[in-house]
Formats: C-alpha cells, sequence, structure tokens
C-alpha cells in the first residue's frame, strides 16, 4: 500500500492471480478513498509493456514509493523463475511518473549488501522523513558486529 505526496490518494499493488498460477500476467493497481471500496485503475507493470519480464517469470510481492529527488514513483518487486537454479530470488526495479503506472523496468539484479549478494525474500520499502530510501529484504546470512551473532551456528 502507498500513498501519493501532497494529494489524497490511497493506492495497492498486487499480482494478477485470475488464472490461478504464478505465471506474470500483470501487477495490477488499485485505489480507494476510504479503504473498504478500491477501483483498479491500471495494470501497473505487464510482460507486454516490459519485455525483460516474461510470463513464465514470477512478479511478486510489489513495494512503491514516491522518490523526491526524481519526481517520480519507485517500484521494486520479486522476480524468480520457477525451476530456476537456487539462487534464483531476484529483486526488480522499475519507475513511472504516476503511481499507477505504466511503470518501465530498470534492472533486475541480486540485492547486494556489503558486496555480497542475498536473496531477495520478503521485502519492506519506506522513505525517511529526511527522505532517504530504505529496501529491506530478509536473508540468512551472518549479522555483523554488534548484533545477536549469527542466524546459525
Amino acid at each position: 500500500m502507498f500513498s501519493r505526496q501532497k494529494e489524497s490518494f490511497t493506492g495497492s499493488v498486487g499480482q494478477d492471480r485470475t488464472h490461478n498460477d504464478n505465471t506474470f500476467r500483470a501487477l495490477k493497481c488499485y485505489s480507494s478513498d476510504d479503504l473498504t471500496q478500491w477501483t483498479l485503475e491500471n495494470d501497473s507493470l505487464t510482460p507486454a509493456k516490459n519485455k525483460e519480464l516474461p510470463e513464465e517469470v514470477i512478479i511478486a510481492r510489489p513495494k512503491v514509493v514516491y522518490n523526491e529527488l526524481t519526481k517520480s514513483y519507485v517500484m521494486w518487486f520479486k522476480y524468480r523463475h520457477p525451476n530456476g537454479i537456487d539462487p534464483n530470488m531476484r529483486a526488480g526495479v522499475a519507475s513511472s511518473s504516476t503511481p499507477c503506472g505504466d511503470y518501465k523496468v530498470e534492472d533486475v539484479f541480486f540485492p547486494t549488501v556489503d558486496n555480497v549478494s542475498h536473496y531477495a525474500g520478503d521485502t519492506a520499502m519506506l522513505v525517511d522523513d529526511d527522505g532517504t530510501g530504505y529496501y529491506v529484504i530478509s536473508s540468512i546470512g551472518e549479522l555483523k558486529d554488534g548484533y545477536v551473532g549469527q542466524w546459525f551456528p
């Protein structure tokens, strides 16, 4: 779920599951004034508009934030091949001038922290009060000094 800056708009983007499978048909964007009634605004991200996203991949868990610096909306999502060789969970980034798209894919990659690639598992995004954006991923790995050790001994 996301809110458009300086306007009254609440939106939600999610995977089209109308065919009861994981194949990628679209990420759909809905809007609501009251969080009880929702209106379909657009198929925000589709393989037809982004050849980098073939239908056989799984696109899931999209997150959208507004980037004040670029005056654009930025969507991050999980990208994986259903029969891919592990590690196969990448992150994808797309951008649009409007909250409900059309989004253009900018890149698909393994998120890297301290020069180490990680799976793009469960994710979260936020923009801090100072405008700094954060992408949070869940990944199994060693914690740095000052935390509570390692995930697994």
